[in-house]
């Protein structure tokens, strides 16, 4: 019964559609010869005996359906679309339409119920009727006005209530007249209807082919969605979210009516701009406060355009673009203005937007619009930022969360200590108010630090609570922009600074003993004792046995253990903190067993290893520790170089006077060690008085003058000491610009370890030669004759090494005098005329005060 009641209807409004028709198509043919009628059969005839049709119209009727377009529309699409038209003017009658879709559907006789639906809708629009009825008023509005001048002028309309109602977007003329007849068109939204002069007739295609009349209801409809960011049939956007909202192409607009509503426009896009930014996702804790504020910002505005459109809907109102205007007031330009800054601002993170912000309220009037709106948007910012800057200030922690900030932690293995772990200022991120005082960045930096060092000991915090109340006291906007305010902000920070200091050099300087350490590694490492050098040096000779290239890392940690047991340079109570060894030799790594660093000659390098607990690491960090690795291969090298030659100086007389007695020729060879061997001594003596008293000693004892108890800056320890380590690089000729310096005082300590070894090996020969002569001298005595006669052929065979001795070692020692006169020409010549880093010339006219080697330096390069 349904089905039989659903296509009665629909071939009753075929019927009826069709029955004013006239018997000609616009073909000229008559109906009842027209061929469409043979193209239904019996089957049209059947259904219009069954439904009471009158059978004259069986021709229209067929004719009709033969013209109809094939329905291409997918039934669910068409469906859905229809439902969501009649939603628009009334939720009722789209709850009826739905009950009607779920009937049909559930007929267990009808099979294509869909396909029946989409049927009913193309073919059996309620709204066909009213359209043509209105074309034909619209029709006829439009041919009375024809008549009238072409001028703009005023006149009494002809069109009825219901007409001027409408708003003609598009009017083909009929083809009744010609293309030179022009449309008219008017303008509703004002109180009075306008004429404006005509203008040529538009060719329009597609949608927009033939009339297409858009109720005024419905375009200020659209335009209300628009305002929310929606789009309509009329007001559309292309595909891209960032394209802009503008009045269709097939909607034709009069200027005044395109003016008003591209000024709706504008501030459609801008709030479609700000919600597009809103929706994107932010990482950090600024830029999140950030797009949640403009969510926050708009809501008026929101409330604003939802209040028309309850007009529109409900209270069914008259709303115009006037009307629209005048309820927004000036939220156009703010949240345009709004909209400009957040696009301005979508690329920032951190406190370069916090600073954009700052500035763009400060630059604004207080009495303007959009001052406002800022305010909320700065204030959202600061809160955040001011609840950072309290977790830094209070417990030492940084939220991972926020991004930009201006203190930033360095994640690398290089940095373990919770002081020195990283934290630097980020000076492109330092917020723009901070700009007035800047210290406060440094002293935010350091009393950040210091409570987390503080929390890693496990210190109590005794002052916490006080802290936390005075720094609540303050208002996250007005502390950073009220002068007044901002400065007793400013003091409050540098009263935590004194007080955090005050505990930081309490519970680390002084309960560490930081100077006893201070003296300790300067002690070890810069060699400062004469008595640990040299008992470190005679262990390691007993170890080796004479023999340094079979030192190896054990024997050297045994040497230097027992050189501090003997000096008693390293307290036992202090081993427990921070403990220092030689390596040397063989040495383990991560990869496996890598081989022990050596020298020029193949030699082991003799290096220390210093290993401190937290706090102490502070200051002794693993870069600083590097550099006194540094220090003490260069200090040790010299050191060697001296006791080895004083060992051979305290021998040499006794050895050169029996050389000279065994035999007279050797004295020439012996001079020449002599005046070398003094060259040697005389260098050491200078450059060890440099080192120990213009170096050494003149940058520890500044150091050290910073580590007394009135200190109260852990910082400025750290940058004494840095100042010390970078004058004791200086000094010792290990900065970059000294590296020629560098370089020559190594070849010469290599030339004075290649003469003791030298002289070692000549003295070893004539010992044995004088060893054998003594013994045949002995037994010469004894006897005579053939006896004495073989004597003198050995005495002759004894002069004749003594000889080979002499040729052999004289051009060796030469050499070695001339190479270390030619370099110490070098290396006076260096230190007189260097232009950069410490002025040396003291040093040089010490290692050269009778000018013998600027005199016999070109001669030797010669």
């Amino acid at each position: 019964e349904l089905f039989q009641s659903v296509l009665l209807n629909c071939f009753m409004f075929i019927y009826r559609q069709f029955e004013p028709m006239s018997t000609l198509k616009n073909d000229g043919v008559p109906l009842e010869h027209h061929p469409a009628k043979s193209n239904f059969g019996p089957l049209l005839d059947d259904f219009i005996k069954e439904f009471g049709c009158d059978p004259a119209k069986a021709n229209e009727i067929a004719a009709y359906l033969s013209a109809r377009p094939p329905i291409d529309t997918e039934a669910q699409a068409l469906i859905r679309r229809t439902r969501n038209k009649i939603a628009k003017r009334s939720e009722s009658a789209a709850r009826a339409f739905s009950e009607t879709v779920d009937a049909l559907r559930a007929c267990s006789d009808l099979s294509n119920a869909d396909d029946l639906i989409r049927f009913i809708i193309t073919c059996s629009s309620g709204h066909k009727t009213e359209r043509s009825q209105r074309a034909v008023r619209i029709a006829a509005a439009n041919e009375s006005l024809l008549n009238n001048s072409r001028t703009p002028m005023r006149a009494p309309s002809t069109m009825s209530s219901s007409s001027t109602r409408t708003l003609l977007a598009t009017s083909t003329p009929s083809s009744a007249y010609s293309g030179s007849v022009s449309t008219i068109y008017k303008k509703i939204f004002l109180p009075m209807e306008v004429e404006v002069a005509p203008k040529p007739t538009a060719v329009l295609n597609g949608r927009c082919k033939g009339r297409t009349v858009v109720c005024s209801e419905e375009m200020i409809r659209q335009t209300v969605w628009a305002l929310m960011g929606s789009e309509g049939r009329y007001i559309t956007r292309g595909a891209a979210p960032e394209d802009r909202l503008i009045v269709a192409k097939h909607c034709a607009v009069d200027d005044a009516l395109r003016a008003q509503l591209e000024s709706l426009l504008c501030v459609a896009n801008a709030y479609c701009d700000l919600q597009r930014i809103a929706q994107r996702h932010k990482s950090g804790l600024l830029e999140q406060a950030f797009t949640l504020c403009l969510s926050d910002v708009v809501a008026e505005y929101v409330a604003i355009v939802s209040k028309l459109e309850t007009q529109l809907t409900i209270s069914r109102e008259s709303v115009t673009p006037l009307l629209i205007q005048h309820e927004f007031g000036d939220w156009p330009l703010r949240i345009q203005c709004l909209a400009h800054i957040a696009a301005n601002n979508e690329s920032l993170k951190g406190t370069a937007l916090l600073n954009n912000i700052y500035v763009a309220y400060c630059c604004t009037s207080q009495d303007s619009s959009i001052c406002y709106s800022l305010r909320q948007i700065l204030r959202a910012l600061l809160a955040v930022f001011h609840e950072v800057l309290r977790e830094w200030l209070l417990y030492g922690r940084l939220n991972s969360s926020t991004s930009e900030w201006m203190i930033m932690k360095e994640e690398s293995a290089h940095y373990e200590d919770p002081w020195i772990g990283g934290y630097r200022i980020v000076q492109n991120a330092v917020p723009i108010f901070f700009d007035c005082s800047p210290k406060i960045c440094q002293q935010i930096l350091v009393v950040g630090k210091s409570m987390a060092l503080l929390s890693s000991m496990g210190v109590a915090d005794r002052s916490l609570a006080e802290r936390r109340h005075l720094f609540s006291a303050f208002d996250s906007l007005e502390c950073y922009y009220m002068p007044v305010e901002m400065q007793k902000f400013f003091r409050t920070i540098t009263g935590f600074y004194e007080r955090i200091n005050a505990e930081v050099m309490r519970n680390v300087v002084v309960e560490f003993n930081m100077r006893t350490h201070a003296e300790l590694v300067q002690k070890h490492f810069l060699m400062t004792d004469e008595n640990l050098a040299l008992t470190f040096y005679s262990q390691i000779i007993e170890e080796t046995n004479g023999d340094l290239s079979a030192l190896d890392s054990q024997k050297a940690c045994r040497a230097f253990s027992s050189a501090k047991a003997t000096c008693d340079s390293w307290p036992a109570k202090l081993s427990t903190i921070a403990r220092v060894d030689a390596t040397c030799g063989l040495m383990e790594d991560e990869l496996g067993v890598l081989p022990s660093p050596r020298d020029a000659n193949g030699g082991p390098i003799v290096q220390l290893k210093y290993i401190a607990n937290a706090p102490i690491s502070i200051i002794f960090n693993e870069a600083a520790m590097e550099r006194y690795e540094h220090m003490f291969t260069f200090i040790w090298t010299i050191l060697c170089a001296d006791f080895q030659l004083v060992d051979l100086i305290q021998k040499y007389s006794r050895l050169m006077y029996n050389a000279w007695r065994i035999w007279p020729d050797f004295r020439p060879l012996c001079h020449l060690f002599s005046a070398v061997l003094a060259r040697m001594a005389q260098f050491l003596c200078v450059l060890r008085f440099h080192i120990v008293h213009s170096v050494v000693e003149v940058h520890t004892h500044k150091f050290n003058m910073e580590l007394g108890e009135w200190s109260n800056d852990l910082d400025k320890l750290i940058e004494a000491h840095e100042q010390c380590l970078h004058g004791l690089e200086e000094g010792l000729f290990l900065a970059d610009e000294s590296k020629d310096v560098r370089i020559l005082i190594a070849s010469l300590c290599d030339l004075i370890f290649e003469a003791v070894d030298l002289h070692s090996k000549f003295i070893s020969e004539l010992i044995a030669c004088t060893a054998t002569k003594t013994s045949s001298r002995t037994i010469e005595d004894d006897f005579e004759g053939t006896a004495r006669f073989e004597f003198e052929e050995e005495r002759i065979r004894e002069e004749e090494t003594y000889q080979q001795i002499n040729v052999v070692y004289l051009p060796l020692i030469r050499n070695i005098n001339d190479k270390f006169v030619r370099q110490m020409s070098n290396l006076v010549e260096e230190m007189l005329h260097r232009e950069a880093g410490v002025k040396l010339s003291n040093v040089a006219m010490q290692l050269d005060f009778t000018g013998y080697y600027l005199r016999n330096g070109v001669k030797t390069q010669l």
